[in-house]
């Protein structure tokens, strides 16, 4: 079994030409929260990403003192690794499905093949009375979760959620979709040819800026799909050129700044750090919070702080 305080801050190993690749900062899981599936691995070298990821499958004997890899090859930058993994919920509040607080998540176990066997959930919340027992949950018991918190359901009788389904407007605008059969098709296709001879011709005004449609074509017309279930055929009266069609995507946010570093919180610091230009970043023997953390971001020593954090 291993657990995952004990493999977050140890150093990645590269077997070929024996390199430093860097330290664990933290560990992916599948979007159930039943398997480990990557490390995040963490560098202060100049010529190598801050971060990077390998797959957990590829790590030697992760229960060593090190974790060892074949060479860098095996090193993924982010844009490599599949989208939708969620980040270990190391430090997460957990609640019951009654909204009763069970406490804060302080480890998970690992079995064989990077299973996640239990959940380890605790008590000790800083600065608060509370008497809350320690508890262990199977990842078979997690209802959902996100980065900010897990639901527990510690009730016998399963509980099923309901899809979130989009709120839309009343007064948002509709697109609507209508596939027509053979015979609505043709007559759908008379009356598009018919109002596009009213359209002005375009060479007729060589300097106006109006993108106007060709005639109707016959030919682009979409090949008839398959029959229905029913057995009746159907068919579409035109399609959509491709060059009238256009693809964008929104890129993804990105996290805010340190927040890769979440980990280090509340670690003792067994060295001090200070920036090249003798800055003070965080004396040793202190405790790490987020201003320490802000700072090293500055100063370009969130590394060195992930390194001397015990």
């Amino acid at each position: 079994m291993l657990k995952i305080s004990e493999l977050i801050g140890k150093e990645l190993i590269c077997l070929n030409g024996a390199e430093l690749a860097g330290v664990v900062g933290n560990v992916l899981f599948d979007k159930k929260l039943r398997a480990a599936k990557y490390l995040q691995i963490l560098s202060d070298d100049e010529k190598e990403p801050e971060i990077q990821f390998v797959e957990f499958r590829r790590v030697k004997n992760p229960e060593a003192d090190a974790c060892v890899i074949a060479n860098r090859s095996t090193l993924l930058c982010e844009w490599a690794i599949p989208a939708g993994l969620a980040v270990s919920p190391m430090n997460c509040a957990c609640f019951d499905t009654n909204g009763q607080r069970l406490g804060y998540v302080r480890d998970i176990v690992l079995a064989e093949k990077n299973l996640v066997e239990t959940i380890l959930v605790s008590a000790d919340i800083p600065h608060s009375s509370l008497l809350i027992p320690n508890l262990e949950f199977s990842p078979a018991r997690l209802l959902s979760y996100s980065d900010r918190m897990l639901i527990i359901n510690d009730a016998e009788k399963p509980v099923k959620l309901k899809k979130t389904r989009p709120r839309v407007p009343k007064n948002a605008g509709v697109v609507r979709v209508r596939v027509h059969g053979k015979e609505q098709g043709a007559e759908r296709a008379k009356q598009i040819t018919n109002s596009e001879k009213n359209i002005p011709n375009p060479s007729a005004t060589p300097h106006s800026s109006l993108l106007i449609p060709n005639s109707f074509n016959p030919e682009s017309r979409a090949p008839n799909p398959e029959p229905r279930p029913d057995g009746s055929p159907y068919t579409l009266p035109f399609r959509i050129p491709p060059e009238q069609t256009e693809v964008t995507r929104t890129p993804q946010k990105e996290p805010p700044d340190g927040s890769a570093y979440a980990f280090l919180l509340g670690k003792k610091l067994s060295r001090t750090i200070c920036a090249g230009d003798g800055t003070l970043v965080a004396a040793g023997g202190a405790l790490v919070d987020e201003n320490s953390i802000l700072l090293a971001r500055q100063h370009g020593k969130l590394v060195h702080l992930a390194l001397y954090a015990d």
